[in-house]
């Protein structure tokens, strides 16, 4: 991870204890579930609930209630703003049923995947963005503790993917992806690829894992590797705009600014994000190309309703 000017680093033997610590906690935690034994809030209210004989329709109804309110959050989180401080509340929820199902039947594999997720994509990741904006301010002291709070959030959410895979998760190459985008965002590029290649053996032939391995092959600096695969998936899915995002980036990065253009222009005729048409905005609004400014931040308008992420 980058780090910001003056940034007091902790010292790598302090980090093992802090790791060291995070595992244990999280090992009793998991013991002590494992053995119905309450350690989370609101004790006598869970109490009265697990004196309930176990039956499958109190676990199905615990489970699509924390799936509601995590859908709920998700479809939040991708407005522009960020909504993630106004949705603590929803994810605490969403979290807090989970465990109750996990106090019901600790081999809910669902259940796993979904604290992992929560732990990963939602709280790791909001804490790694606020060390980011601190290390960049020089805020050094707040930077350490945001640092440190995601580290512990990582740790916990891969401890519960790897439950959710050990209890016969029904979509194991997933959560092999969630783990991946987890390390992605760590900028660990090379276990990136590794996991995502256990989601492709898992589920051979699906294209978006094929396209989120070349990502991470481009950004973890193996060109060649990513450039010959972009290519064949360009040839397989001519129909497809993630080439042309890919050619996009590596060109950016490597200062070509032309090539850039050309490749983002190629996305947005095959119907891309709307960040495409939004960079070409800028960009031709800076060359004084008002016509095409104009006819791109229609585009980027327009796939921000159109656009489906999911599309491959």
């Amino acid at each position: 991870m980058q780090k910001g000017n003056k940034k007091v680093k902790i010292s790598p033997g302090l980090k093992l204890f802090y790791k060291t610590l995070i595992v244990l906690a999280l090992l009793v935690a998991v013991i002590l579930v494992l053995v119905k034994v309450d350690f989370s809030p609101n004790k006598k209210e869970k109490k009265a609930i697990r004196t309930i004989e176990i039956d499958t329709n109190n676990i199905v109804q615990l489970e699509k209630f924390a799936d509601t309110k995590l859908n709920m959050v998700k479809f939040e989180m991708t407005k522009p703003t960020n909504t993630y401080k106004f949705l603590v509340k929803d994810i605490n929820t969403a979290e807090d049923y989970t465990w109750r199902a996990l106090n019901l039947d600790t081999t809910l594999s669902t259940s796993w995947e979904r604290l992992g997720y929560i732990y990963s994509h939602l709280h790791g990741d909001q804490a790694l963005k606020r060390y980011k904006s601190y290390s960049e301010r020089g805020i050094s002291d707040k930077a350490d503790i945001a640092e440190e709070e995601s580290l512990e959030y990582f740790i916990k959410a891969n401890l519960y993917y790897n439950l959710a895979l050990e209890y016969g998760s029904p979509d194991s190459a997933n959560v092999y992806l969630q783990m991946a985008q987890s390390l992605e965002v760590q900028e660990l590029y090379e276990q990136t690829a590794i996991l995502i290649q256990k989601a492709m053996e898992a589920d051979p032939g699906n294209r978006k894992y094929e396209a989120a391995l070349i990502r991470a092959l481009l950004f973890g600096g193996r060109f060649d590797q990513a450039l010959f695969m972009n290519k064949n998936y360009m040839n397989k899915y001519p129909e497809s705009d993630i080439p042309y995002l890919n050619l996009a980036m590596y060109h950016y990065n490597q200062g070509d600014t032309l090539a850039t253009i050309d490749n983002y222009e190629k996305a947005v005729l095959k119907g891309t994000k709307p960040e495409a048409s939004k960079f070409l905005y800028r960009y031709f609004t800076r060359h004084g190309d008002s016509v095409k400014a104009d006819y791109y931040i229609q585009k980027a308008r327009q796939a921000t309703i159109d656009y489906d992420p999911e599309r491959y």
